[in-house]
């Protein structure tokens, strides 16, 4: 990533340089020449508004008394190119010029191309899913296709049958309920015979018994 921002930045300022006819190393001398001056801080605002990248790494781009420049300076350098195309017109056609430039530059992407390519990129995968998806789709109905059913046995659901009916039903049958039985009770010969302890009446059942 930071060989791509390195990359762009460099394009910037190589853009800048060949605009105003300077040489590319001018631009990184620790020097106060207005020209020199003029083509490092227009590179600071083109980083920033086409890389939208932080102060910190903008000033890690030139040389400065303690390595690199501050982002204090850089931002200076900013505000001094948006005050300068408020107030001098050529300065401000030049700056669109370089703007215009810049955005037509074969291998230079500006935010708004890189997002219109995003956006394509992400469509063309939203394709190749939704493709992906239709081929599933019709693997799983082949899929079904080729099942054999399976036998499924009716459930046996127990049949409710009222009284009435079941009344009905025996009368259409002419379905008899069997006769109450009858109980026969055995009657023992001895019951209508008074039991005594006595010796004559003892003798009496036993000549009876023996008729």
């Amino acid at each position: 990533m930071e060989n791509i921002t390195e990359n762009k930045a460099d394009q910037i300022i190589k853009v800048v340089c060949e605009y105003y006819k300077q040489k590319i190393e001018n631009v990184f001398l620790i020097s106060r020449e207005k020209d020199y001056v003029k083509c490092r801080q227009i590179s600071m605002y083109f980083m920033r508004k086409h890389l939208a990248l932080s102060f910190k790494i903008i000033g890690e781009q030139f040389p400065g008394i303690n390595g690199y420049l501050d982002h204090a300076t850089v931002m200076h350098a900013i505000k001094t190119v948006n005050n300068l195309c408020d107030t001098d017109k050529q300065y401000a056609r030049d700056v669109n010029t370089i703007d215009s430039i810049l955005k037509n530059k074969a291998g230079y992407e500006t935010p708004e191309k890189l997002r219109e390519r995003l956006l394509l990129f992400e469509k063309e995968q939203l394709k190749d899913e939704i493709v992906r998806l239709n081929n599933r789709i019709m693997m799983l109905e082949a899929e079904i296709r080729n099942m054999k059913p399976e036998k499924v046995e009716p459930e046996m659901k127990p049949i409710k049958v009222e009284t009435k009916q079941l009344d009905n039903l025996k009368e259409v049958l002419e379905i008899k309920e069997p006769a109450e039985r009858t109980e026969i009770k055995r009657v023992s010969p001895y019951a209508s015979i008074p039991a005594y302890n006595t010796g004559v009446y003892s003798g009496y059942v036993k000549h009876c018994v023996n008729l």
